[in-house]
């Protein structure tokens, strides 16, 4: 074999290996990324049975079904809560709720409770929750979808002039810290379990299902959100916490959360905001995700409780599904002591609220 040929041989094998390295890092990489991801959150998420509440279960509460814009063109379901008896509200509470479970109406308890503290409360379902049009396509969804929700409450005549504060929970917690870049004017935010940015959850997310490959697939997946979703997604929640610089923020969080890790969120505002006197944090070490609002004996009841829900479908010779475990909500649960509140820290954020609406 000639020189020239072994050179020309080398060549087409280099030329080979590029093409190759290019057609998987630039073509099956991030069609593979995307495609997984696209397969969690290009969804519709409903409410199950069991989780729904009814306006009629708390005493004195209104509401009223409205809709509005999102910024695709497709309508959300927003609804508008009040006591029948409010006369002079501090403001209003907007209320941002979470991902993989449905929209606001689980949440209802939260809502009555701030209605019962004399806010107007406007709670709505996210794209692809509940009674929302569209599919949620992103984490950074929640952000834009918060974005237009306090537009539609600010152009609204009842909320006309209204001091705004936000409420949100784990998906909503994130939006109400970021959509603070677009909102600087909102008087105070509460953050339940909230994440800094995206890409935090969604690593979190996809180191359970693939390990460590994970970080091959990010810059694919967070440039997919930033196409999507553009400067929505490029905001982050300290971003917001700077540009709103004269916002009230109370942030709760448990070390042992599953769902957002404790480092994704409280402990970057802590870090950052600890000695901020507008701030107030507080830590748990034994809620875990879902039992952040909740009291002891609340969360002592609901063990006792799910402990009873195997024995009441061999009782009655029922499956596991979300039919009998309504039955079983009906049948055997006191509601007012399943979801009782954590009082004391809902109670801390109430005076907070009130005290940014009068300053």
């Amino acid at each position: 074999m000639t020189k020239t040929k072994s050179k020309k041989i080398l060549q087409w094998i280099l030329i080979s290996v590029l093409i190759l390295l290019i057609l998987i890092f630039g073509v099956v990489l991030p069609a593979v990324s995307i495609s997984i991801y696209r397969s969690y959150l290009d969804v519709c998420f409903i409410t199950d049975e069991h989780h729904m509440f009814s306006v009629d279960a708390f005493d004195g509460l209104t509401v009223e079904n409205v809709e509005f814009p999102a910024k695709q063109g497709h309508m959300l379901a927003g609804y508008k809560y009040r006591m029948e008896d409010l006369e002079n509200p501090h403001g209003v509470v907007v209320f941002s709720h979470g991902l993989f479970s449905g929209g606001q109406n689980r949440y209802m308890p939260i809502v009555a409770y701030f209605a019962a503290q004399g806010f107007e409360v406007f709670a709505y379902d996210a794209t692809g929750n509940d009674a929302s049009g569209g599919l949620v396509g992103g984490v950074s969804r929640g952000v834009m979808d918060l974005d237009y929700a306090i537009r539609y409450v600010k152009q609204d005549s009842d909320y006309i002039d209204m001091p705004i504060c936000l409420y949100g929970y784990s998906w909503g917690a994130y939006s109400v810290g970021t959509v603070l870049n677009f909102h600087p004017d909102v008087k105070a935010v509460a953050i339940f379990a909230g994440f800094n940015k995206p890409s935090l959850l969604i690593r979190q997310m996809g180191y359970e299902v693939v390990g460590g490959l994970i970080d091959i697939a990010m810059p694919y997946v967070n440039l997919y959100e930033r196409i999507k979703f553009g400067e929505h997604a490029a905001a982050t929640t300290l971003g917001g916490f700077k540009k709103a610089d004269q916002t009230q923020i109370f942030v709760v969080h448990s070390t042992d959360d599953p769902v957002v890790e404790f480092q994704y969120g409280y402990q970057l505002y802590h870090d950052t905001y600890g000695d901020d006197p507008r701030f107030r944090f507080v830590q748990y070490e034994d809620r875990g995700h879902d039992y952040l609002l909740f009291s002891a004996d609340a969360m002592a009841y609901r063990q006792e409780m799910d402990a009873g829900y195997d024995i009441y479908l061999a009782e009655n010779g029922l499956e596991r599904n979300n039919a009998s475990r309504a039955a079983y909500r009906r049948d055997c649960i006191d509601d007012s002591r399943y979801f009782e509140m954590d009082i004391t820290v809902m109670d801390q954020v109430t005076k907070m609220f009130i005290s940014a609406c009068e300053n």
